[in-house]
């Protein structure tokens, strides 16, 4: 897959989706520098790419300072992306899990607060990427609150075969009152096109799955990006589900 878009067109949506995931306003942007090594471009496009963002209303630079978040777009919440599945596990033999990296970390700022985390928490953080037919197709960034996620920190086979969810529920006793998810589209960043054997700014499905105790307690959360070549859905309802008027 290769983008068509300027590069500069491609870093910007790709720093908009950035922003709004992840900076809290009023926070200051990587510099020039800092984008140019990450976007492997010139200077001039990443000031191209600012200039765009600029014009949104969704950054201000200041000569010396620095370039600066303003918040979302004028109109528009704060988003937060709720998550895919991970059934890929299940896919069959061509299909396989590869344990990438795991640490013990602060989480992103939405993602504490939707885990309803104190401020200086941490994170056992599981990096994985799924495989089918010899091509990655699915990125899994897992977020487990600490005094969870440490019990299963060693269970690398088990991380490579299972779901969190089925980790917790089967090996350690678990139970789940219910599970948020939400899918959106973005783009892929530098780190995901990499994972996942894409073009920086492909578009990529992606979403976060938020599991609940029985007590009601936020316990991890799923962050996935699935290739959207690779990936789709497809959800049947029964008749009985269907409500239609009878109004003409």
């Amino acid at each position: 897959m290769r983008s068509h878009l300027p590069k500069y067109i491609t870093i910007k949506h790709v720093l908009k989706e950035r922003l709004s995931r992840e900076t809290s306003k009023g926070s200051r942007l990587p510099t020039e520098a800092e984008l140019c090594a990450e976007f492997s471009v010139s200077r001039i496009t990443v000031q191209q790419a600012m200039r765009e963002l600029e014009s949104e209303g969704l950054v201000r630079r200041e000569r010396g300072r620095g370039t600066f978040y303003l918040g979302p777009e004028p109109g528009k919440p704060e988003r937060r992306v709720i998550t895919l599945i991970e059934s890929l596990l299940q896919a069959g033999p061509s299909s396989k899990v590869e344990l990438i990296s795991k640490q013990v970390q602060a989480p992103p700022e939405h993602i504490a607060k939707r885990l309803d985390l104190p401020p200086g928490a941490h994170v056992v953080m599981f990096q994985r990427v799924g495989i089918a037919d010899n091509e990655p197709v699915v990125h899994i960034n897992s977020y487990v609150r600490h005094d969870v996620g440490i019990k299963i920190f060693d269970m690398d086979a088990r991380l490579c075969e299972c779901t969190i969810a089925e980790i917790l529920h089967l090996d350690m006793g678990m139970s789940f009152s219910r599970m948020i998810q939400k899918t959106s589209a973005t783009l892929a960043n530098p780190q995901i096109a990499d994972l996942l054997e894409v073009q920086v700014g492909d578009p990529i499905l992606e979403g976060e799955r938020y599991y609940f105790s029985k007590d009601n307690l936020p316990v991890f959360c799923s962050v996935s990006g699935y290739r959207a070549d690779r990936y789709s859905f497809e959800v049947e309802f029964d008749g009985t589900a269907l409500r239609f008027s009878d109004q003409k």
